[in-house]
């Protein structure tokens, strides 16, 4: 029998006695300089100071031609709703859809972490999509990119912690968040699902 801090173990095949076991201690814990505020009988603890949000995804993105956008109450992972954005076969590249998020000053975050969904569609491969700031109310005129990576995997959530293409600091005069397909296909006849953008530093909590 082992016990370590109150873990047991019982028949340890490979061990014999007088056999040493290192464990090795965790890293030392790292201050966020982030206040937790937890309300009674909730299991939301609300974190201060080290983020912003850039969309909640309560509300649907507007879509571009070919393109379909909701607000999807069946699905989602923070609040009631994500923003759902069908892309059909016959979208090509460019704007999918945009979100006019209000001006927001993200000078003081170089990370931008969100859910994300694909329900229906090929695997998204690194180079398909594109997520952009924007100065402009219409997704149009892009100031900080982050490329999606590969997701091997549909129907399933995935956190994704994005550092903007070039590095550096966010937009400082931010007014809306857009999804830019890069390639043809397999980004067209996708079902992709977002939900809960937000910007965050290097040292601060990010969805992952």
């Amino acid at each position: 029998r082992l016990t370590m801090d109150g873990f047991t173990t019982t028949n340890c095949q490979g061990f014999a006695a007088g056999d040493t076991i290192r464990t090795k201690a965790s890293a030392a814990p790292t201050s966020c300089s982030v206040t937790g505020n937890f309300a009674d009988c909730s299991p939301t603890v609300v974190l201060t100071g080290s983020s912003t949000t850039v969309a909640d995804c309560e509300t649907a993105f507007t879509a571009s031609a070919n393109v379909t956008a909701t607000a999807d109450t069946s699905i989602f992972k923070v609040g009631s709703k994500s923003a759902k954005i069908d892309i059909a076969v016959g979208f090509t590249t460019g704007l999918a859809a945009y979100f006019a998020t209000g001006t927001l000053d993200l000078s003081a975050s170089q990370i931008l972490t969100f859910w994300l969904h694909q329900s229906a569609g090929t695997n998204i491969v690194s180079g398909d999509l594109t997520v952009t700031l924007c100065s402009d109310t219409a997704g149009a005129t892009p100031v900080d990119l982050f490329y999606i990576p590969a997701i091997p995997s549909t129907a399933q959530w995935v956190p994704l912690t994005l550092t903007k293409s070039g590095g550096g600091n966010l937009g400082a005069a931010i007014a809306s968040i857009a999804l830019y397909s890069d390639t043809t296909a397999p980004a067209n006849s996708s079902n992709i699902i977002v939900d809960n953008f937000i910007a965050c530093t290097t040292s601060g909590l990010s969805l992952t």
